[in-house]
């Protein structure tokens, strides 16, 4: 992105205010950005507040509540996994 270490420290530290809000609090994204707007530049979709990645946000709230891990703890049989990601493809 060509910015300077210390902004992307600060903005780092601004997006993880901002998806814990969302995520772990589950409050709106408008709700947060009425409150502190300067996350707007932050949130990936611009004006779409409904979205993440082409996915509805309830996707990413309803995956938070999942304890992913817990669950393939308890697969007792070899398995073979393929993790497959189109962000940025």
């Amino acid at each position: 992105m060509g910015k300077p270490p210390a902004q992307v420290t600060e903005r780092m530290k601004n997006s993880a205010k901002l998806y814990y809000e969302w995520l772990i609090k589950g409050r709106t994204i408008d709700a947060i950005l009425k409150e502190q707007p300067q996350f707007e530049e932050l949130w990936p979709e611009g004006k779409d507040h409904a979205h993440l990645y082409g996915r509805p946000l309830a996707f990413y709230q309803e995956l938070q509540q999942l304890n992913i891990a817990a669950a393939w703890s308890n697969v007792k049989v070899a398995t073979y996994t393929l993790r497959v990601s189109s962000i940025g493809s």
